[in-house]
């Protein structure tokens, strides 16, 4: 595994890798990751794949047939190489306990999410990386590993996976909600004035989650599905993938009720900062 800084936005700390042995990346800072197509897509802010290469080619030497039909290669790989990912072993766990840390719950309430609902479902990890500890927000997830946030750093212990709730083992369910990250999920409950979702809920934790997320939806039986996705180009290109691969279901799409924000989290943090400055 080798360490970059994002090229998706300035950092100080390292957040993005790139595993050499099967030539993809994850970007821990935004919960992202694939192949190189992947990678141009997102940075060119591009859903087309056709694009992708066309730049990628233009910036490979001059006469580089190799690149390109590496980059044509690549496009036809599956892209659950990325969704298999482990956090990175340099990361030490030294313990996980109930949410009660005063920085974490300060933490959710600038971001107008109820404390009380996310000890329900989040807790608090303490761990050292290099030289240093840290702690930071715990949400587990199906492999039996963490997601974690503070309000410096976003990144998985352990393996990278969805978080299935609400759901009894072996049985069917008629209607299912995703959000992508735990944090969206957290803000819903807290707006719509609820402890627990009525629909079994999916959380991708990585939008390289989808595929895993559609088994996942099959498996359950659904005919419907609730989808709080980015109000992003990533967002909508999900959105339409879950629609390719899921065109039985009705799919409602909820991201009209967080318009002009990138999120239900925003959405729901800038909602916050207007009634605190009301007073």
């Amino acid at each position: 595994v080798i360490w970059f800084v994002s090229a998706f936005r300035i950092e100080a700390v390292p957040s993005f890798n790139i595993y050499v042995q099967d030539n993809v990346w994850f970007d821990f800072g935004e919960g992202k990751g694939g192949n190189v197509l992947d990678f141009m897509m997102h940075y060119d802010r591009t859903d087309s794949i056709r694009e992708a290469l066309r730049r990628l080619e233009s910036l490979a030497p001059a006469g580089s047939l190799e690149f390109a039909a590496a980059a044509k290669a690549t496009s036809m790989q599956s892209p659950k190489k990325a969704t298999k990912q482990e956090s990175d072993p340099a990361i030490e766990l030294k313990k996980v306990k109930p949410l009660e840390n005063r920085a974490l719950t300060s933490y959710l309430k600038k971001r107008g999410v109820s404390v009380e609902t996310a000890q329900l479902y989040v807790q608090e990890i303490y761990y050292r990386y290099g030289e240093k500890d840290y702690f930071a927000l715990a949400f587990p997830n199906q492999s039996g590993g963490y997601e974690l946030r503070n309000p410096y750093f976003k990144g998985t212990y352990g393996t990278k996976d969805i978080t299935l709730l609400h759901h009894a083992s072996g049985n069917r369910a008629e209607v299912v909600t995703v959000f992508e990250g735990f944090i969206d999920y957290l803000s819903a409950l807290t707006h719509y004035g609820r402890q627990e979702a009525t629909t079994p809920v999916i959380v991708l934790n990585s939008v390289a989650m989808r595929d895993r997320a559609i088994e996942t939806i099959r498996a359950l039986a659904a005919r419907t599905l609730h989808l709080y996705l980015d109000r992003d180009a990533s967002g909508q290109a999900m959105a339409a993938y879950f629609r390719d691969h899921l065109p039985s279901l009705d799919i409602v799409d909820h991201s009209g009720l967080y318009a002009g924000h990138k999120d239900v989290s925003e959405w729901l943090e800038a909602a916050s900062r207007q009634r605190n400055s009301r007073g």
